[in-house]
């Protein structure tokens, strides 16, 4: 990149030097930028490999690609900070953290990072196998990624079902024994916590466990027709049926997986498609010479965006921010510097290289046209979905005589939840008021965008209580609206016959008399509906939280040995039950004042609860 000029800066227009100081005196060296407003706001985080020429090239006017977005943000600028790195690899962490914690305006709406399920299997006397999205044990084996919580547990539950490794996250070194539970005499657990279990046959389960995640299938099918038919041979018929609901089992997961190669090099191949206005990224994921699963994403192609830019987002949402296990070869579409900087994360990661390739012909190509097929069929569902939806809308707009039309998808970064301070015993009307009060006051602070329409949940009284909250707000493009539950309602048939009763839901418009009865399934009736029943989750899954919180801090009151700093660092950490008691040691003495006595104490509380 050629280095800028005076004239390449010369105007801007600042209130002072300082920002052109800047310029000139930015190091050669890899960081992380800030690009600030007047009031010393962050508009922008970006890395660099270098940082002088990074910041440079937001002034180079040859420069036509950088779409509206960027030329906007200049436009607000007025300031310019900096923090050095080693490396590249350590701007890249930096990046993804600040712009989390910051959220600039102008950086791509970072949402949770893509953590994608894993199935663990620990390292322990008689080893567990269980769904995880936590990486950190290092001593663990893990295989993955899945593209969702529901694909992995159906591969578990297949495990669990035909191969008896235990469940339970007790403390098995031998000395202690326990009773068993419930999965032992339904034949789905061999029950090591009695301390009767050969080791050597419980090994023997695991390594079949390993040998099917693996995808070792040809190999493991060998060995347990070998064993079947040894059993058969020795008049042990209930034995062999097991061995051949396993076999079962492992033909069955056989045919839910493409089987690419024949080698197990684990590979992720990344596919862009730019095309109808989008920009589609397709990923695939290859481990063990499987298809174990993939994900898609698309970005509006308004010229806002650059592909690198995209793809820098990516690479730090799904590899740095949601840890996914980095594979030995990536599979590129497009040369990128992001997929460089990622090689130089890996490298420093696993000290061992991460393979990119951008292949012409073989294999690797094969599997690439794959991906791109995966895309472009995406892509166009994407956007049938989308005509779809927008359709929907459009009548929902009519139906309810909207002035906008509603998004109708989940925004889950914007979600609140708020404890009512001002109203005494039960009051929903006043309740109702303080929400949307302090919601509406918050929202510069939130940087939380008015939306086209507000749903609130309840009748005219509800509503009321609302509309007079808002005025003290500048809501006038807003449309709002209240449901309630009508009457019950009987539909005639011919010949006086009635159908059976079912209940209509009504929407109630401010200063407007009648109310509009949603009809059973149409286009309104289904929008709304999604509408309340995702409040009405969001806010379960809040009181579940609560509960779960409160019974965690009585029980860890009941430790002896735990006061109250500990007991409220792991009510913090874990927040419930499950999460405390299916922990591992490392992870309790992670935090601080916490120590291996500690973890003992806190297991051995536990094993007692088992027991009881």
């Amino acid at each position: 990149m050629n280095e800028h000029t005076d004239k390449d800066i010369s105007g801007f227009n600042v209130a002072d030097v300082s920002l052109k100081e800047k310029l000139h005196t930015a190091p050669d060296k890899p960081g992380v930028y800030f690009w600030k407003d007047k009031h010393g706001k962050i508009l922008y985080i970006g890395k660099a490999k270098i940082l002088r020429n990074r910041v440079r090239s937001y002034f180079n006017t040859d420069n036509d690609g950088r779409g509206y977005r960027i030329e906007l943000m200049m436009s607000l600028v007025a300031d310019l900070d900096w923090v050095i790195t080693s490396n590249e690899s350590e701007a890249l962490i930096l990046e993804d953290h600040l712009i989390k914690t910051h959220k600039p305006k102008f950086n791509i709406r970072q949402k949770d990072n893509k953590s994608y399920p894993y199935l663990k299997l620990t390292k322990e006397l008689y080893p567990r196998l269980y769904l995880t999205r936590n990486l950190e044990d290092k001593a663990a084996h893990y295989f993955g990624p899945y593209k969702s919580a529901f694909d992995a547990k159906k591969t578990l539950a297949i495990i669990h079902k035909y191969f008896p490794l235990r469940k339970k996250n007790l403390t098995l070194d031998g000395n202690k024994t326990y009773r068993p539970c419930l999965n032992f005499h339904i034949g789905r657990c061999l029950a090591p916590c009695t301390g009767k279990v050969d080791k050597t046959a419980y090994e023997e389960i695991t390594a079949n466990v390993t040998r099917l995640l693996k995808g070792d299938y040809r190999s493991l099918v060998s060995l347990l027709e070998q064993k079947m038919q040894r059993q058969s041979d020795a008049l042990e018929f209930e034995e062999a049926a097991k061995i051949r609901d396993q076999i079962r089992a492992v033909n069955y997961t056989l045919k839910k997986q493409r089987v690419v190669y024949a080698s197990k090099i684990s590979r992720d191949a990344v596919y862009i498609h730019e095309n109808m206005g989008m920009t589609a990224v397709q990923f695939l994921f290859v481990r063990n010479g499987i298809i174990l699963s993939g994900d898609f994403f698309t970005f509006k192609n308004n010229g806002s965006l650059s592909v690198n830019e995209i793809m820098r987002f990516l690479v730090s949402k799904i590899y740095i921010g949601g840890k996914t296990l980095l594979p030995e070869e990536l599979i590129v579409s497009h040369d990128l510097e992001s997929f460089d900087m990622l090689a130089e994360y890996a490298a420093e990661r696993k000290q061992t290289p991460l393979k990119i390739f951008r292949p012409e012909r073989g294999e690797r190509r094969e599997l690439l046209e794959l991906c791109m097929e995966n895309a472009r069929q995406n892509l166009l569902l994407h956007t049938q979905k989308k005509e779809t939806d927008e359709y929907i809308l459009m009548q929902a707009k009519q139906e309810l005589h909207l002035r906008n039309i509603p998004n109708n998808r989940p925004l889950k970064d914007d979600y609140r939840r708020f404890k009512i301070k001002t109203v005494e015993g039960s009051n929903d009307f006043m309740a109702m008021a303080e929400v949307i009060t302090r919601r509406m006051k918050r929202r510069d602070t939130d940087n939380w965008t008015l939306p086209d329409l507000m749903v609130i949940d309840g009748g005219v009284g509800q509503l009321s209580a609302v509309m007079q909250a808002l005025k003290d707000f500048d809501t006038e493009e807003m449309d709002v609206i209240a449901i309630a539950k009508g009457r019950t309602e009987k539909r005639s048939q011919p010949g006086g016959r009635q159908d059976e009763p079912y209940d209509t839901d009504y929407v109630i418009k401010p200063g407007q008399k009648n109310t509009i009865p949603l009809k059973k399934n149409s286009p309104a009736a289904h929008m709304i509906r999604n509408v309340r029943d995702e409040a009405h989750r969001f806010a379960l899954s809040y009181h579940r939280t609560v509960r779960s919180s409160a019974s965690l801090a009585t029980l860890l009151t009941q430790i002896e040995g735990i006061g109250k700093i500990k007991q409220q660092r792991l009510l913090t950490h874990f927040g419930s039950l499950t999460r405390l008691r299916d922990a591992n040691p490392e992870e309790i003495t992670s935090l601080k004042g916490l120590n291996s006595k500690d973890s003992e104490k806190i297991r051995m509380f536990f094993d007692r609860q088992t027991e009881k």
